[in-house]
């Protein structure tokens, strides 16, 4: 540690942390400062810690993404996968070679680029994206305050297998769902003694008005970025799944509706784990503020170099 602190004093111009391991000063075993890490983590304590930097407010937004920390020449680095990512990177093509970490983020401004990380879990080759995640989301609803509390996703889990594994828990989560998704209501229920009893209603298709009918629950206002904004809502849809029952509510966003011509609407699946009825604009205030977490993991990359260090555990791995 301190050659550590001697080769701060000795570094005038930094552009990443992994840097400081070229400091005259800094001598370790490996070339890389990231060996400090070497030595165990608690990692409960170290999430923990990061939880508590939330600042007390009464309603919080979380937003949760997987981000692919690339690794291509690394041939022999353990469980590294092929992530599809944005088509930025890897020349235009968002075909990555690395590490995914689901990380899940407090999302302090709707119109910030920054979101602050509270609980970070790679994704392993034998694990699922939405696994972790609904991991995590039970992680945050187990420990956090009295404060309300919501987590933003984006399409990769709106699909039934993310809302069934979330069927039961205590938590507030809203995941973008495909435009031309297929719900069904609950089925009207027959006089005893008529054969089984359905389990799908009637189609509910997205990209099919005369299939909604009217909305349980609709609010209109004006928002500062998204112009004239109609939120719909309608409860007790259905996944047609075998051998499960996975039930949420669906939110229709529109946005602009003040231009010639506004934006296709978007569609959310919302669960709440709660006894509480759910709140149109806590959702809208949710997919919002969601939005943060995407600059915020290019900044991670591009400026602070999360990408840059590669601790060598033998001489095969990197």
């Amino acid at each position: 540690m301190c050659s550590l602190v001697e080769a701060v004093k000795q570094s005038s111009h930094l552009n990443s942390f992994v840097e400081l391991s070229l400091a005259p000063t800094f001598r370790h075993q490996w070339h890389s400062i990231y060996a400090i890490t070497d030595a165990e983590i608690d990692v409960e304590k170290l999430n923990l810690l990061c939880l508590d930097q939330v600042p007390e407010r009464e309603s919080l937004y979380y937003a949760l993404d997987v981000m692919n920390v690339r690794r291509a020449e690394s041939e022999t680095l353990k469980d590294r996968m092929v992530c599809h990512g944005a088509k930025r990177e890897a020349f235009g093509n968002g075909v990555v070679l690395g590490l995914p970490y689901s990380t899940l983020a407090f999302t302090e401004n709707a119109s910030s680029s920054w979101a602050m990380t509270v609980n970070s879990e790679r994704v392993k080759p034998d694990e699922k994206a939405v696994s972790v995640a609904v991991k995590q989301i039970e992680w945050l609803f187990d420990n956090k305050t009295e404060a309300q509390t919501s987590v933003g996703l984006d399409g990769s889990y709106g699909n039934v297998g993310f809302f069934l594994e979330l069927r039961g828990k205590d938590a507030f989560a809203v995941a973008r769902m495909r435009n031309d998704r297929t719900m069904y209501r609950r089925p009207i229920r027959r006089a005893e003694g008529r054969g089984n009893q359905a389990k799908y209603g009637e189609k509910f298709k997205f990209n099919e008005p005369e299939s909604l009918g009217e909305a349980e629950e609709i609010i209109e206002f004006e928002d500062e970025k998204h112009g004239l904004v109609r939120i719909e809502k309608w409860s007790n849809l259905r996944f047609r799944v075998a051998k499960e029952l996975v039930e949420i509510e669906v939110m229709r966003s529109q946005i602009h509706l003040e231009r010639e011509e506004p934006p296709a609407p978007r569609w959310y699946g919302i669960h709440n784990g709660s006894e509480e009825k759910t709140e149109l604009n806590r959702s809208y205030q949710t997919v919002k503020h969601r939005w943060t977490i995407e600059p915020s993991n290019r900044f991670r990359k591009e400026r602070l170099y999360a990408e840059s260090p590669k601790c060598a555990r033998s001489g095969k791995q990197r």
